[in-house]
């Protein structure tokens, strides 16, 4: 899916996108969009770049979705809330938004790993999510 989305010819190796983004690799899907591991040339640093599929039915409402996102984004400051760098669109018409990379294990991975918490870590993992 990943190449669909950006015309990737390969994941194997950084893929260069607007002369801006070194993508490295897909790291997260959802149904609107594929986030994906990436450098970027500009702000020189790591960052989690959210585009919108090309599977998108109304690409101009899900831009205007997205952009009221990254717009709001940085008025939330909390530690379990990524920073938002920057939106915008890419030079094939998709709309992007850079943010934090953050780095670590998901809590569905954790979940699957230990399928069984006690109370007290159960609690705690709930009031995170909660936050």
């Amino acid at each position: 899916m990943a190449r669909a989305v950006l015309n990737l010819p390969s994941m194997s190796r950084a893929v260069l996108i607007d002369s801006r983004f070194d993508v490295t690799s897909a790291i997260g899907r959802g149904g609107s969009a594929i986030v994906f591991e990436a450098f970027d040339r500009v702000a020189k640093k790591h960052v989690a770049l959210k585009v919108l599929s090309d599977t998108i039915e109304d690409p101009e409402v899900a831009f205007a979705r997205l952009a009221r996102e990254a717009r709001a984004a940085p008025a939330i400051t909390h530690p379990n809330v990524c920073s938002t760098y920057d939106f915008g669109r890419l030079d094939n018409g998709r709309a992007f938004v850079s943010m934090e990379l953050l780095r670590g294990e998901s809590l569905r991975a954790y979940l699957r790993r230990t399928p069984r918490l006690d109370p007290e870590e159960a609690i705690e993992i709930a009031v995170q999510v909660l936050a």
